[in-house]
Parts: structure tokens; C-alpha cells; sequence
């Protein structure tokens, strides 16, 4: 590993939050100029092991950490960033709702619940604050009916008029459906919909959209 610097260090954090990103993307985290990261990125290639690969989807680069990157960015660096506790305890509550979930409950939504489960937590995190994959989890009905567990739950939905509370409410809708359209396979998401259902007509409809 070449030399510890904050720009060094500053492009793997940003890798590590942000996997698959393009270097255009990450030009913006960074705030500095694409011509001025190929330069930076040009010199992080010569270090051995290799920290990062590169893939190309079309006219863009994709950018991912090695197993190495990510092991350096956890040992080396995320001991003192704040950052990466709390996204480790976003990840870990996140993991612990869909691992825990209240199987008793016949009005659990099965469908939305298996295909959140086969969503890397990472992607998930990513996707959404707490409170949003908390409102999630209510209402595909991983609570259950006991309304204590619902209190400890701490759900804060938004202090705002009714219709602004459903906009925030569809909008995190929205945002589960981009997730599972984007991170899975057409046929991993066909076989959790019923074989004849509005939901699968309407994820179809988005997917078509989504690929032209």
C-alpha cells in the first residue's frame, strides 16, 4: 500500500459506501474533477495488491473495492469514522427485523418479504434511512398484531399533514420497488409473484420502463 494520504484514504471510504459506483459519480463525492481522479486513479492502479477493479458497462466505468480494499478500508480506517459504526448498526437492525420477523402474523405481505430478503443488506441500507425500512417493516405486516412490539419499535412517521405522510409513505414504496427491480434478476422476482396479480403486471410494467 502506497503511502497513507486523506485523498487515499477519502477514495476508498467513498468506495466502500457506495459499490458499483462510476467514476463521474465518484468524482462528486469527492468533489474534484474527473481529469483530476483519472490522475489519482492512474496512480492507486500501481498499488499491490490491487485496492479496486474496474468494469466497463458501456460508455462508463464502473467502480468496485477488492476484497483487499474493503479489508483495509474495516481494519485500518473505520475504527475512528463514525460513519461506518452507525452503518454497521443500520445494517445490523436491518438484518435483525428480516431475520426476526413475526411468522404468526397471517397478514404479512410473504411476496414484498421474500424478495426483500434476497436484497443484499448493504443495497438495503443504502436504499433506505431507519425509519424508512422501519415503515417497511410495519406495513408488509413483519410486526405482527402485538402492539407492544409496535411501540418498541419506534416508528416516527414524518409531523406533517396527512397527505404529505402518504406522499412520504409512497415515496418509500417507490424506492423498495427501484431497489428490486435494479439488484434482482427478472426470474428470482417472477418467482416470488403470484402467477396472476396486479403486483406483478405493475413490477413488469416498471422493469419494461426501467430496461429501455
Amino acid at each position: 500500500m502506497e503511502k497513507h494520504t486523506k485523498c487515499l484514504d477519502s477514495f476508498i471510504k467513498n468506495l466502500y459506501f457506495n459499490d458499483g459506483i462510476t467514476q463521474g459519480e465518484l468524482a462528486k463525492l469527492l468533489e474534484t474533477s474527473q481529469n483530476s481522479l483519472s490522475n489519482r486513479i492512474k496512480r492507486y492502479q500501481t498499488i499491490e495488491p490491487p485496492i479496486f477493479s474496474i468494469k466497463k458497462a458501456g460508455r462508463s466505468r464502473i467502480y468496485h473495492l477488492t476484497e483487499y480494499g474493503k479489508e483495509y478500508y474495516e481494519q485500518k480506517l473505520a475504527k475512528t469514522d463514525l460513519e461506518f459504526n452507525e452503518w454497521e448498526q443500520k445494517k445490523e437492525r436491518i438484518s435483525n427485523i428480516l431475520s426476526n420477523y413475526d411468522t404468526s402474523n397471517y397478514g404479512a405481505d410473504e411476496t414484498c418479504i421474500a424478495l426483500l430478503r434476497k436484497v443484499d443488506i448493504k443495497v438495503i441500507a443504502k436504499t433506505f434511512d431507519i425509519n424508512e425500512f422501519k415503515f417497511l417493516a410495519l406495513t408488509f405486516g413483519m410486526l405482527g398484531e402485538d402492539m407492544s412490539s409496535r411501540s418498541a419499535f419506534e416508528l416516527t412517521i414524518p409531523d406533517k399533514p396527512l397527505n404529505e405522510q402518504w406522499a412520504w409513505g409512497n415515496k418509500v414504496y417507490e424506492k423498495f420497488k427501484n431497489m428490486i427491480l435494479n439488484n434482482l434478476d427478472r426470474e428470482v422476482i417472477e418467482q416470488q409473484l403470484p402467477t396472476h396479480s396486479i403486483e406483478k403486471d405493475l413490477f413488469f410494467r416498471t422493469y419494461k420502463r426501467k430496461r429501455k
